[in-house]
């Protein structure tokens, strides 16, 4: 994760690495998306990649009834430099993965999780705090459906922040080892952070 945040430093100070200057990044959006796409393709341009977009199904084989694996493996044989995958749950992406010999970006998937999203929300409060061991973060709304959330429960395993959810009782995960809370004031007076869910 530090090397990942070193490089994204290094990004944010315009160090550009010129290696990607002519390289294409296919983007296979087959869920709506605002923010993280135009964060990806604003990232590719600055990068120097150019973005190949499929943007749902409008348009596309899928219309004829081509299955996602095999739009994933027409597009994946034009040997883009990265494949950067939002959909739902009917996709495998470990699947995917398995099939090909490209790095794939998980711009979200299904309830699984979105890693991008998590990183950049630890990489912006690293910019604050000098360690996040033992932070406490608060996750407040629909945990039980945050491909956010589950992508966090991952990302503090590793870092060693701690977790807790707060929302109605039909937003929670029913198996957590996290702190639950069904009251915002108590879970603010628990939190070091707070994150709001849509």
């Amino acid at each position: 994760v530090n090397i990942l945040f070193s490089h994204a430093l290094n990004f944010r100070e315009n160090k550009i690495d010129l290696k990607y200057q002519g390289r294409t990044a296919a983007f296979l959006f087959f869920e709506a998306s605002t923010r993280t796409r135009m964060s990806f393709e604003t990232a590719a341009v600055q990068l120097g990649l150019h973005p190949l977009i499929l943007s749902g199904k409008a348009s596309s084989s899928l219309e004829k009834g081509e299955t996602l694996e095999d739009t994933i493996l027409n597009i994946a044989s034009m040997s883009p430099s990265v494949l950067i995958i939002r959909s739902g749950e009917a996709l495998n992406l470990n699947l995917v993965d398995k099939m090909l010999n490209i790095p794939i970006l998980n711009a979200g998937w299904g309830s699984y999780g979105h890693p991008t999203q998590a990183l950049l929300d630890i990489y912006t409060l690293t910019q604050k705090m000098n360690t996040l061991k033992g932070v406490k973060i608060l996750i407040v709304g629909d945990v039980l459906h945050s491909r956010v959330a589950a992508s966090h429960q991952e990302l503090s395993k590793i870092l060693g922040y701690e977790l807790a959810w707060c929302g109605p009782e039909s937003f929670m995960p029913k198996d957590t080892e996290n702190k639950k809370f069904n009251s915002l004031e108590d879970g603010l007076a628990w939190g070091d952070v707070v994150m709001c869910l849509r």
